[in-house]
């Protein structure tokens, strides 16, 4: 009787897994690579409003701020095709990950250094200021990537411990 228990729990488990990467963790890895193709592209569209904005943050000096605004549109256009297409999803969901902490920690530097610029999330829109509603966005892109690098992890774990 124990046995059988264990087993149907463990069935269970293994369904929840499934039923959880179908609905939840796939769709959410797909929408969140829409989210950087997009964001990538539109930076690519206007480099120059783009570059713009990174020198805006007044982070990095100009060589570098150069570098950022050049390599930034591709690596999100990278990050989000892999995360659409489920290609290296942990690895991807790190730098995605990173990338968005990144981009938390410069905004909320622009936001109490009392910058009032454009937040550069698609591109150089200046209509789109950093305050707390970009801040919130972000932070909510943050919590979503989280947890879908969490799910891998537990995930790899329980891969790992059977």
């Amino acid at each position: 009787m124990v046995g059988l228990s264990t087993k149907r729990a463990h069935m269970n488990s293994k369904f929840g897994q499934f039923f959880l990467f179908k609905s939840v963790v796939q769709p959410g890895c797909i929408v969140i690579g829409i989210v950087f193709v997009i964001s990538g592209l539109l930076k690519l569209q206007l480099p120059f409003e783009f570059l713009s904005v990174v020198y805006s943050y007044q982070i990095f000096n100009q060589h570098i701020g150069f570098f950022v605004a050049l390599f930034l549109p591709y690596l999100e256009l990278v990050l989000g095709t892999f995360l659409v297409m489920n290609l290296f999803p942990f690895e991807v969901l790190c730098w995605v990950f990173l990338s968005t902490c990144v981009f938390l920690i410069a905004q909320l530097w622009a936001l109490f250094s009392g910058l009032s610029i454009a937040c550069g999330c698609f591109g150089g829109s200046a209509t789109d200021l950093i305050g707390y509603s970009s801040l919130g966005r972000t932070f909510l892109l943050f919590i979503g990537i989280f947890f879908l690098l969490r799910h891998h992890v537990n995930t790899q774990k329980n891969t790992n411990a059977k």
